[in-house]
């Protein structure tokens, strides 16, 4: 039986979506939990999963060793303010691009997103990832504006064409924590 195959109507943000066939080794795909709940282990419950945003894929197997990539945004989830109260918001994901440096094995990461007028971005963010790993996060020590920021993802494809993040942002205004999730494809 063949492996079904997604396809992203556009860059525009959704609740899911992937690119490609999910048996290829760029398949990447993305999505945002709405709600639900862990299960209680013991007497522990360990709370709800609302507004888990996720992304899905098979991390490259060879990394580039050398060069420069750029990304551009592929798609991504609607971004998802969650207050300390426990009452969430969504806004709008505007853009998102990442330039890796192979040999160095750093990226620079921006996100852009608006909550109605509030503007909360991720203007160059320092992730990094070991030479031969497909997996990169915050680099540790990384100021950034807005502070508590945290990037993590992975890389996908052949010559890791493209790269699945998730950002995670503590604006330091009312809205609360904001997350979500980008697809990226190598551009100009």
């Amino acid at each position: 039986m063949p492996s079904p195959s997604f396809k992203a109507s556009s860059p525009t943000p959704d609740t899911f979506a992937a690119m490609g066939v999910v048996s290829d080794s760029g398949f990447l795909g993305w999505g945002n939990w709405v709600s639900g709940a862990k299960p209680t282990i013991g007497d522990i419950h360990t709370g709800a999963l609302n507004s888990t945003h996720y992304l899905v894929g098979k991390p490259v197997a060879v990394m580039p060793s050398m060069g420069t990539a750029n990304y551009v945004m592929a798609g991504g989830t609607v971004p998802t303010a969650t207050h300390s109260s426990g009452a969430t918001a969504t806004g709008q994901l505007i853009s998102a691009s990442m330039r890796a440096d192979f040999g160095a094995g750093t990226a620079i990461a921006n996100v852009n997103t608006v909550f109605g007028t509030t503007a909360v971005n991720i203007a160059s963010h320092l992730v990094t990832f070991q030479s031969g790993t497909a997996t990169f996060g915050s680099a540790p020590g990384t100021t950034t504006t807005p502070s508590g920021v945290t990037v993590s993802g992975f890389f996908t494809g052949n010559q890791a064409y493209r790269a699945g993040l998730l950002y995670s942002i503590t604006p330091g205004s009312t809205l609360g924590v904001v997350t979500g999730a980008v697809a990226l494809q190598r551009g100009n």
